[in-house]
């Protein structure tokens, strides 16, 4: 909808044009009317039309002097002239302001009509695109690529942008799939806050709201206007979105606003879907207790391989619902240690021949399906699900195992896997045909009696690497591998890494 002003010294004929048009059906909105000049120029500043229709011949100031006025400070207003034929000479200074249009006295009602509706079209175009270049250059000052003092003041004097203080109000969609959802969000917006505030688009699902202070009445007529916004979202689009808002700052740290906005956000964790939250409310200072998450993550690990259900659970709710509701982390990184608890669970699996894509399918994606995590309860359960399949996994596994009588020659491999031993070496310790035991051992662990030393080898050297204090050359020893150019090989062949790279990240 763009915005439209009269300014004409004739009532009738004020009258006429506001009255006989449709202005919703053109796509305008009716925004006031002046009976002269100075008082369009008044008007216009207030209002801020896109589209002024106005008469020249007026008293006090003319029309196109009006118009000039407030060309200066409204440089993409567009005017209509309504002329007679003996002023069409004087009109033509109209040039100088660019008119849209000039229409002759008497106003013939399908021109003005057509003329409408093209100024309409233009205006609600050339609206866009400033939204556009506006979104752009505010998005280069939050993230900092413009930062310069003078640059900002460019920014705001070209895009009429009110200098003051201003908050950012970050919106995350928390249902990216939805289609259409940032357009939704956008327009949601926009239908709340129209003046002094500015929706810019920052990333796939994240939407910034700067919002200037003198529109804030107080916090909480805020928090019922942003509350409606996320009610309208999920009635009519079923799309929940979580708020982080930044204190109040100069619109010259705006960059810092937004920073605040985002940190507010990480704290989701912590809250529902569809909060709101204040980067003022935030704890502080808490920071992950790494030795504790260390011992906690060795510990799920160690109950997955014994299949101990009951303290693997209790292992999952030190993690989740203690150590890191007491941490002052984002959301992303307690994601990450969710996905490596999930791999290293995978890794489990795989000494024990199990492959993954048999429990959750080829098109389980460990990082997609995490990414979607938003509260301590949702990664509480997600892992838990996978851990708790894989446990049973693990538990059918083992009793084949047993039945089949290879219990004895997997131990012996798992504790000699860094002596010189051979495949006929662990046949003659559990009294088993090498052929035989060759054929169950790769039908067990899914790989050869040769790849499955490497893997032990691998993972332990691994182990070793995460000391500084351990020569790579003493870890290749310690592990089987006489030969330090043949170990280096090896564990680049297995991991795409050579093992000094590998201790570097």
């Amino acid at each position: 909808m763009i915005k439209v002003i009269i300014v004409d010294d004739e009532f009738i004929e004020r009258e006429g044009i506001k009255k006989t048009t449709n202005w919703v059906k053109h796509g305008c909105i009716y925004c006031g009317e002046a009976d002269n000049g100075l008082a369009g120029v008044k008007l216009a500043l207030k209002v801020k039309p896109d589209l002024v229709i106005t008469d020249i011949k007026m008293p006090g100031i003319d029309g196109i002097s009006m118009a000039k006025k407030i060309k200066e400070k409204l440089p993409n207003c567009k005017f209509i002239i309504i002329t007679g034929y003996d002023e069409f000479e004087y009109a033509k200074n109209a040039v100088k302001i660019n008119a849209f249009d000039f229409l002759l006295k008497p106003i013939d009602e399908k021109e003005f009509i057509s003329s409408i509706e093209r100024a309409s079209a233009e205006c609600s175009k050339a609206k866009e695109n400033i939204n556009i270049i506006r979104g752009k250059n505010l998005l280069d000052i939050m993230r900092g690529n413009i930062s310069k003092r003078e640059d900002i003041d460019r920014v705001l004097t070209d895009f009429q942008i009110n200098r003051g203080n201003v908050l950012v109000a970050n919106f995350l969609n928390n249902n990216l799939m939805t289609d259409g959802s940032s357009e939704a969000i956008r327009d949601t917006i926009e239908k709340y806050y129209k003046e002094d505030s500015y929706v810019v688009e920052c990333h796939e699902g994240r939407i910034a709201l700067i919002i200037n202070e003198t529109t804030i009445l107080d916090w909480n007529s805020f928090n019922e206007t942003i509350r409606s916004i996320q009610k309208e979202l999920y009635e009519k689009n079923k799309i929940i979105v979580t708020v982080g808002v930044s204190d109040i700052c100069n619109i010259y740290d705006l960059k810092e606003a937004y920073r605040e906005s985002k940190e507010a956000l990480n704290y989701r964790m912590y809250m529902k879907r569809g909060s709101i939250i204040k980067f003022s409310n935030i704890k502080k200072g808490k920071f992950i207790e790494i030795d504790k998450l260390i011992e906690i993550i060795r510990g799920i690990i160690i109950k997955l391989k014994a299949c101990d259900k009951i303290g693997l659970n209790d292992e999952l709710k030190r993690l989740y619902l203690d150590l890191f509701q007491r941490s002052d982390m984002g959301n992303y990184i307690m994601q990450q240690i969710s996905v490596e608890i999930i791999l290293r669970g995978i890794d489990v699996l795989n000494s024990f021949g199990i492959s993954s894509h048999q429990i959750f399918g080829e098109n389980f994606n460990i990082y997609r399906n995490t990414s979607k995590l938003e509260t301590f309860e949702e990664m509480h359960t997600f892992v838990g699900d996978i851990l708790f399949k894989m446990l049973e996994c693990i538990k059918e596994k083992e009793a084949q195992i047993y039945e089949d009588g290879m219990e004895d020659a997997i131990k012996y491999i798992n504790a000699h896997f860094c002596e010189d031993i051979s495949l006929s070496d662990v046949a003659k310790m559990v009294y088993l045909n090498e052929s035989y035991l060759s054929r169950k051992l790769k039908k067990i662990l899914g790989v050869s009696f040769k790849e499955y030393i490497i893997k032990l080898r691998m993972g332990k050297a691994m182990e070793y690497l995460m000391d500084p204090n351990i020569k790579i050359t003493e870890i290749a020893k310690k592990i089987g591998y006489q030969n330090y150019r043949y170990f280096s090989q090896t564990f680049k062949k297995y991991t795409g890494y050579l093992p000094s790279r590998w201790r570097e990240g």
